[in-house]
């Protein structure tokens, strides 16, 4: 082996020609070239790709091909010939995208569609809803993902149903005609100092035309147009769809004119801009971060002192097709805090010439020449230079207003009409996460915000949406086979598809034959957390109305139309318990429900005894003993109750459940045991506190479980039953 080595090495040459080797190895190279450009062989270029890159398209479509081959296949495709002109497709087929375009044309002029109702439509279950088809929830089932989004990211949502209505004219007559329809013991109303410059948006209860005891209409939101004279004030009303038309009636009475579109009185005029303007919500602590992205830098420093709750920022931004990502990214998590002046809510979006010129240049130039000219681009996904037939947009960033006690950050956009799928895109591609109608009743439900978007349950549009949603119920429910439905008797659940608000007054011996109302007035729901029981005497109430609660607990699930039971303080909760090897729980266990107590009974002052219970788990329940407060847990399988909505909102019956075990038993000494209320098997103590947010429902009644596990748990917790019965006398 070491001799071949040797060899070789005594052939090598001492030094070698650089130009003479180059240009021996040149020539083997061209003819190499011309090898592969000039080949013996029939086969065409697609036909040498493997197997798995093959596609039966190749032969008359090079850009099934590979990018590198494409132009030598069209080459040999020259010398083939063209291939013969296709088959001249059917009418039908020649015509169906224009029919296409005016199918979906003719389909929303029935049921309105939103501008990012295409969009929409792949990703989300649609729902008609107070004439639009409106997405419900994500087809990705992503109920945590919205909620996380809230809480740590950004979720946008399309209330762009919602519907502005504009009212021109003097200060003083815009306000004479609406004081009619605001009650001031509620709130701020339309003339409020801190509204009226126009920099906050404010929102009020509006009411039927002086009637402000019966006659709720919905929670409407307004702002001021900033930097007017008093002689001529610009003002925007935001409403709900629902209560749309019956607003405006309302309105055309207060200012003395029948008409349904315009009203033009001595000095106001009303235009209705429905479908004029686009309105996104932001909510979520990235909410102002993802929405800085469509800003120009010199802004984005000054944006962010614009941030405090219901102010009104005022900006004009580029197209946002030319800044739009080429992927998808996530949120930035740093921003400048300090600049050194602020933006102001003048916007040119109040003048109606403006927003028809920028809706008229989205159609005349429209996103495939976009496109096109980003294509060309030297960097992909770089911003677009500055094109002749673009013209900034002016849009207004309402900042979210303190709704309840836990302050959710967030903004609502405001825009013309025609560029809604143009901005959604862009603050999705800026890492905000899309959300339906179930993510506005969950923040509902969770952080007590968007209430304007919600209807009031003694308002004729809550009512209405409450039947529609009571028929919905029954309808799925009884579609189901008999075995499969939930028996709702042995669930103790008198209401399971909808709240009966009069109920609740009649067990309280009211008369209820003109309806019921919520309690909203500030004053005596500040009275009522006070501690002083006497100042309740001061108030006379003429009719009777329901006071709003909330139940806040740590875990758990909540679940709608259910029961709340509670107990009042003069009657008391003393198990009569024999030997339980002898308690037959089939017999004597009439019913057994948990017991909610909180801490918003004492402050009502409404005689009930103020008692701090823990929250129950699905898998275990505790049973306290009132007065004694004692404690123990009986687990119990895990019973799925279907057919609720979770997290609703309503008023349910409040009652306390009594039962009697086995009282007349005496137990191995002879002693006899006796329960509190022992003739009756339950009694029911309704007290009237209505609109309750609930969190658990846990309702057991498998009695051989709790039979087998109160006859362990009690043998080792006898000693704190000793204190509890009382031999008689």
């Amino acid at each position: 082996m070491t001799d071949d080595k040797c060899k070789v090495v005594a052939n090598v040459p001492a030094d070698i020609s650089v130009v003479r080797f180059a240009t021996v190895r040149a020539q083997e190279i061209v003819a190499l070239t011309k090898m592969i450009e000039n080949p013996q062989t029939t086969k065409l270029i697609f036909q040498k790709l493997p197997c798995h890159m093959r596609r039966r398209a190749m032969s008359h479509n090079p850009n099934r091909m590979p990018r590198v081959l494409r132009e030598a296949h069209k080459s040999q495709m020259t010398k083939s010939g063209f291939a013969l002109k296709p088959k001249r497709p059917r009418r039908k087929y020649r015509r169906r995208p224009s029919r296409l375009h005016e199918e979906y044309k003719k389909r929303s002029s029935k049921i309105l569609w939103l501008e990012t109702h295409l969009w929409h439509a792949k990703r989300f279950h649609m729902t008609v809803k107070w004439g639009y088809r409106l997405p419900e929830n994500s087809c990705a089932r992503g109920h945590r993902f919205c909620y996380r989004s809230v809480a740590e990211h950004c979720l946008i949502m399309d209330t762009s149903y919602l519907c502005c209505i504009e009212i021109k004219g003097s200060q003083e007559a815009i306000l004479h005609g609406l004081a009619s329809l605001c009650d001031p013991t509620i709130g701020p109303t339309f003339g409020a100092a801190s509204f009226l410059n126009g920099t906050r948006e404010g929102r009020v209860m509006v009411f039927k035309r002086n009637n402000f005891s019966r006659g709720p209409i919905g929670l409407v939101t307004f702002f001021w147009r900033h930097g007017e004279t008093p002689d001529l004030r610009t003002l925007w009303i935001w409403c709900h769809p629902a209560f749309y038309e019956q607003f405006l009636v309302e309105l055309n009475s207060s200012y003395g004119s029948d008409s349904d579109s315009l009203i033009e009185h001595t000095e106001i005029k009303i235009n209705l801009n429905k479908g004029k303007l686009n309105r996104f919500r932001l909510r979520g602590p990235f909410s102002h971060l993802v929405l800085s992205n469509l800003l120009d830098k010199d802004i984005r420093r000054v944006f962010v002192a614009s941030q405090s709750p219901g102010f009104i920022a005022g900006v004009d931004v580029r197209d946002p097709r030319m800044i739009l990502p080429q992927s998808r990214v996530k949120e930035h998590t740093f921003m400048p805090t300090q600049c050194e002046t602020i933006l102001t809510s003048r916007s040119r979006l109040w003048d109606a010439s403006v927003r028809d010129q920028i809706t008229q240049v989205r159609t005349s130039f429209p996103d495939y020449v976009v496109n096109s000219r980003r294509s060309q681009l030297l960097v992909p996904g770089s911003e677009l230079p500055f094109q002749p037939e673009e013209i900034p947009i002016p849009l207004l960033i309402v900042n979210a207003s303190h709704e309840s006690s836990d302050f959710v950050p967030g903004c609502d956009v405001i825009f013309p009409a025609g560029w809604a799928t143009a901005f959604w895109l862009a603050l999705i591609y800026s890492g905000g996460h899309a959300g339906g109608l179930k993510d506005v009743e969950s923040m509902k439900f969770e952080y007590r915000i968007c209430r304007d978007l919600y209807l009031e349950v003694d308002s004729d549009a809550g009512k209405a949406a409450a039947a529609e949603q009571k028929v919905k119920l029954m309808e799925d429910y009884f579609s189901r086979p008999p075995k499969t439905r939930n028996n709702f008797i042995k669930l103790a659940t008198p209401f399971p598809f909808g709240v009966n608000w009069n109920r609740l007054l009649i067990d309280w011996d009211y008369q209820v034959e003109q309806g019921f109302t919520v309690l909203r007035d500030k004053k005596l729901l500040s009275t009522l957390t006070l501690k002083k029981q006497n100042l309740l005497s001061e108030y006379t109430l003429s009719h009777p109305q329901l006071v709003a609660v909330t139940i806040r607990e740590g875990k758990g699930m909540g679940r709608g139309y259910i029961v709340i039971l509670m107990a009042h303080k003069t009657e008391l909760i003393i198990l009569s318990i024999s030997p339980l090897d002898r308690i037959n729980f089939t017999k004597n266990l009439k019913l057994f429900c948990c017991i909610f107590l909180f801490t918003f009974i004492d402050s009502v002052r409404m005689n009930f005894k103020e008692v701090q219970l823990k929250c129950f788990s699905h898998s275990s329940l505790k049973l306290f003993i009132l007065e004694k407060n004692l404690q123990f847990p009986i687990t119990s399988r895990k019973k799925t109750i279907r057919g609720f909505k979770s997290g609703q909102l309503g008023c349910f019956v409040v009652s306390l459940a009594f039962f009697k075990i086995g009282a007349n038993e005496r137990n191995s000494s002879g002693t006899k045991y006796y329960a509190s209320r022992p003739q009756s098997p339950f009694f029911l103590f309704v007290i009237p506190i209505v609109i309750v947010q609930l969190h658990y429902i846990f309702l057991f009644y498998n009695t051989r479980i709790l039979q087998h596990r109160v006859k362990q748990l009690v043998n080792r917790h006898r000693r704190n039953f000793t204190d509890i019965f009382e031999t008689p006398k």
